[in-house]
């Protein structure tokens, strides 16, 4: 692939909380392009597809237009300045996983989530192994507010942990 982007529940209900999008109740999305000759691309967009719905993907989209290919890229553009439809303050991290540890990267940040009751969205490029781990808190609630540094050094210790870095 030449771009392998993805957007957790938090990040989807900011961007369908902003404006409507068509991805109401989805838990996650993944978006993948693939570029070169037009056959090379047909045959890989089926081996995508395949793997996809192997993992347990519940729908495929293929996008066969320009216009369609924009609409299904653009709520990953806009969660960044979506995420206050959510909570007034935002505060993001960068971590760089390896992308074999992706998967429990973002098992240990939801988990941190709920154990600190502070939401997180996550998104980033699954194809290099980058994370965007933003904190959505209430600036005027003390409570969240002394739950920040605490769910900012979660993230980092469990990027390291995991052998990445922040």
């Amino acid at each position: 692939p030449a771009r392998l982007e993805f957007m957790d529940e938090v990040a989807i209900r900011a961007v369908q909380a902003a404006r409507e999008r068509g991805l109401a109740g989805v838990g996650a999305v993944l978006l993948v392009e693939f570029d070169g000759e037009e056959q090379t691309v047909r045959a890989d967009v089926e081996v995508g597809r395949e793997v996809m719905e192997r993992m347990g993907a519940r729908m495929v989209k293929v996008a066969e237009t320009a216009a369609e290919e924009a609409a299904m890229w653009e709520p990953r553009g806009a969660i960044t300045s979506s995420l206050a439809r959510l909570k007034p303050g935002k505060i993001g991290e960068d971590i760089c996983v390896p992308r074999t540890k992706l998967p429990e990267v973002v098992e240990a940040i939801t988990n941190l989530s709920r154990e600190t009751g502070l939401e997180i969205a996550l998104f980033g490029h699954a194809g290099d192994g980058t994370l965007h781990p933003n904190i959505v808190f209430d600036p005027a609630d003390e409570g969240e507010v002394a739950k920040v540094k605490e769910v900012m050094a979660g993230i980092a210790r469990i990027g390291i942990e995991a052998g990445g870095h922040h």
